[in-house]
């Protein structure tokens, strides 16, 4: 690759997050940073998918006059700083390259700022590009409001959209179903794309075991027979699945001759 002191214009390397880094060094004596020699020429990138290297780099702030023995607790904080960086790494590689390994943050929901903009599960806008990112995602049914900084105020849009993380996190395969999610006093309602009028009431304390239990009562209302020819199993039958109880998940069906 052709190194910043030749003069080249692309100057970072994108790199697998498989790839394992070695040869990292503690902090150095001041002195070393005014030398020449240990200029970063060469940045390495892991883990960047909806954001590009550059745009990574960019963050950073590192430059072609940094050197490796710069801060790189600076470079973190900076990182950080960036919505689409949930946690970030930074590891030095002697005599001249920086390695910089990220987690990205998923969107969750889309919040309405009136306009739909992506958030994740801290409640932040994510500039999500959809040549980057699958955008189909719940809507959460409550106005936000946006500062500054991208961060969402409104303490319900962020509430569900923790929620939501939860869901997407701990029973991803239940993400999905969700289509709409509508903050409650103490908790979220959220409409299932199927079937029809259905929808789970979750609290915002929700865990993995009550996620677990949510997810194998849709599996076994799944596989119990419909009562006739218009429902094809007993998951046709349901309007809501309460779990908001700790130890018991209510399950509420449509009445007989009710559609």
């Amino acid at each position: 690759m052709t190194t910043m002191r030749e003069g080249a214009v692309r100057w970072v390397t994108i790199v697998g997050v498989a790839i394992v880094v070695v040869g990292t060094t503690a902090a150095a004596p001041a002195g070393l940073r005014r030398i020449g020699a240990f200029r970063v020429d060469r940045v390495e990138v892991q883990g960047a998918r909806q954001i590009t290297a550059q745009q990574v780099l960019a963050s950073s702030g590192i430059t072609r006059t940094t050197s490796v023995f710069d801060d790189a607790e600076a470079w973190r904080t900076k990182l950080l700083e960036n919505p689409v960086i949930a946690t970030a790494a930074v590891h030095r590689r002697l005599p001249n390259t920086v390695v910089i390994r990220i987690t990205e943050a998923t969107a969750v929901a889309f919040a309405r700022t009136p306009e739909l903009r992506p958030v994740d599960a801290r409640g932040r806008v994510l500039p999500a590009d959809p040549t980057y990112v699958d955008l189909d995602l719940p809507i959460i049914d409550a106005l936000a409001r946006v500062d500054g900084s991208g961060r969402v105020l409104d303490s319900a849009t962020i509430r569900t959209a923790a929620i939501l993380g939860r869901l997407q996190e701990l029973e991803p395969v239940l993400a999905p179903w969700v289509s709409h999610a509508t903050p409650m006093r103490d908790g979220a309602r959220l409409a299932l794309r199927g079937p029809a009028s259905a929808e789970v009431l979750l609290p915002f304390d929700v865990d993995a075991r009550r996620l677990h239990e949510l997810r194998v009562t849709l599996a076994d209302l799944a596989a119990a027979p419909g009562t006739d020819s218009t429902t094809a199993s007993g998951l046709d039958l349901v309007t809501r699945i309460d779990v908001r109880f700790r130890e018991q998940v209510v399950v509420s069906l449509h009445t007989a001759g009710t559609p």
